[in-house]
């Protein structure tokens, strides 16, 4: 897909290069751009290629470190949205990435599989490529995969995922007992249905993750007993044009990606791998996270 994507990339690239030559003239043996408009579109013309074919279809791995009061590795997958844009080939090539790494202790999927307007897919064969990923896998769905917005595939995603071996939660709690890790999965806080509550089930020398969505489930949290809450949501915002990429993080608090602090507790924000609205990147790759806790 991405080679397909560059090649395509180069070859406009040439076209609108040969195009330009007509528009150069030649003063003081220096090739000059006769029209300054030209220059501008030029520009904007590369970059929108860019930003629509190529950064999209990058995959880079990006490994954090994080201190807490356990030992593991796990791999985070946020915001895929599969279909609209996104096939099942990119889910593929995401899979064959975590697949090399090593010492992954389990995998996290912190919701939206899907980018659904109207059509239903088949889903059996969008999500086929989570059959090959070797560790447990946890997951929660959200608002692209509960008709807000699109169409009603709850049940058939489920039933799809299922098939897979992937573990959907919803404000339940299990344990990953090689490791002694607790992990609490909190519902759409949008609904609202997010049982934060169930926080107060656990003391502060255990091992938990919760897993949210929306980082602003924080909002609610009244302790700081979670080790870490791993969130996706924001996408870091697609276009991360400096100043402005701010104004369009679909958070009420100002959260971003990566690491972060609210109120003493640790959350951690995947900027995903898949676009909503226009399906662009700029600054801002689609990325598979390896988070290394100690």
């Amino acid at each position: 897909m991405i080679e397909i994507a560059l090649a395509l990339y180069l070859i406009l690239t040439v076209y609108v290069f040969f195009v330009l030559i007509y528009q150069i003239g030649y003063k003081r043996n220096k090739l000059i751009f006769v029209n300054k408009k030209l220059r501008l579109y030029f520009f904007t013309f590369v970059v929108f290629l860019y930003a629509m074919y190529i950064e999209p279809n990058m995959i880079v791995i990006r490994e954090t470190p994080i201190e807490v009061w356990f030992d593991a590795k796990i791999v985070v997958l946020s915001d895929i949205h599969l279909w609209e844009v996104k096939k099942s080939q990119f889910l593929q090539r995401v899979v064959d990435k975590v697949n090399l790494q090593k010492d992954i202790d389990f995998v996290v999927i912190a919701g939206d599989f899907t980018f659904l307007r109207d059509k239903k897919p088949n889903l059996d064969h969008l999500f086929f490529p989570l059959r090959d990923i070797k560790v447990p896998i946890y997951a929660v769905l959200w608002n692209h995969d509960t008709k807000n917005p699109g169409p009603d595939i709850e049940k058939a995603l489920i039933a799809s995922l299922k098939k897979y071996k992937v573990q959907l939660l919803d404000n339940e709690k299990t344990i990953f007992s090689k490791k002694n890790i607790h992990i609490l999965w909190l519902w759409d806080n949008w609904i609202p249905n997010d049982k934060v509550e169930m926080i107060h089930d656990y003391k502060k020398e255990d091992n938990l993750i919760v897993i949210a969505h929306n980082p602003d489930t924080l909002l609610k949290y009244k302790n700081t007993i979670p080790d870490i809450t791993i969130s996706g949501h924001t996408h870091g915002w697609q276009l991360r044009i400096p100043y402005l990429y701010k104004a369009v993080i679909p958070c009420v608090a100002s959260f971003d990606r990566w690491l972060e602090m609210y109120n003493e507790n640790k959350v951690f924000i995947s900027s995903g791998l898949g676009e909503v609205g226009l399906p662009m990147r700029i600054l801002n790759p689609p990325v598979i996270d390896i988070l290394d806790f100690n």
